[in-house]
């Protein structure tokens, strides 16, 4: 098809057991993903370099996952503690958001232009 620009990539990731939710940086080509069999949110270049956990303490299920490019920030779910908390992308600052009145969340959308993000 003319001016077509698919392109098909793999990342090579280690250890990677069963990852639910992914979100891509466009700035620094990072990518964060979710993995509940080893209970943890994960970082990775594109390329697959510079490889770590970014939170893996207190995380049961950790399911949905959304980046804040604009402020640095990851939010996730986790439906097993029902939870919603957000941390730097580094891991730092981590923060209970929402733990009550909570059932079971499995997804978060943020939208760090129109400031909001919706849960569900």
């Amino acid at each position: 098809m003319s001016g077509s620009t698919d392109i098909d990539m793999i990342v090579p990731l280690d250890n990677l057991k069963h990852a639910v939710a992914l979100d891509w940086c466009s700035e620094t080509d990072f990518i964060y993903w979710t993995d509940v069999e080893r209970s943890s949110i994960n970082k990775a270049h594109l390329n697959g370099s510079y490889q770590q956990k970014v939170v893996h303490s207190n995380l049961v299920s950790p399911a949905g996952l959304a980046l804040d490019w604009i402020t640095d920030k990851l939010y996730w779910t986790d439906p097993a503690t029902n939870r919603i908390e957000v941390a730097t992308t580094n891991g730092k600052l981590r923060t209970l958001l929402i733990w009550e009145r909570l059932d079971k969340p499995r997804d978060i959308v943020v939208n760090p232009i129109g400031k909001f993000w919706v849960f569900f």
